[in-house]
Parts: C-alpha cells; structure tokens; sequence
C-alpha cells in the first residue's frame, strides 16, 4: 500500500475530475492512504465539485496562486 500525506489537485475540470476519481478508487481499494486530497479551483461549480464527498476530499476555491502562496509558506 503506499502512503501519502496530502495530495492537491491543481484544477477540478476534466483532468481533476478525474485524477479525484483514480486516486478515491484506489483508496477504496486498498492501494493507496491519504490524510488530504484537495482539488483547488478557482470555480465552486466546477466539474469535480459533485464528486468530492468523501472523507478526506475537500473542495478549495481559490485561485492557484493564492492556494500555493498560502499551502507552501511554512511561516503560515
């Protein structure tokens, strides 16, 4: 099994949608543990909002820059 810390999801259009889809698959099935999956998208209606429901999956509106200034700074 491999295990990770939190995962972000830069995007939640088709391609998040789908990496969003993959990665809660795998959890499901055994393969992989996450403490956090994060699609960041700058639109609350985005395409991978309705899927992310499960545990541990969280939606964060906000624009890349602004998610990563914010996630990447240790000072914060």
């Amino acid at each position: 099994m491999i295990e990770l810390g939190d995962i972000a999801i830069m995007g939640g259009g088709c391609y998040g949608a789908f990496y969003l889809g993959q990665l809660t698959t795998a959890r499901r099935k055994e393969a992989l543990t996450f403490r956090r999956l994060l699609v960041v998208d700058h639109d609350a209606g985005c395409q991978a909002a309705a899927h992310v429901v499960e545990p541990g999956c969280e939606l964060v509106v906000s624009p890349w820059n602004d998610f990563l200034d914010r996630y990447l700074d240790p000072a914060l």
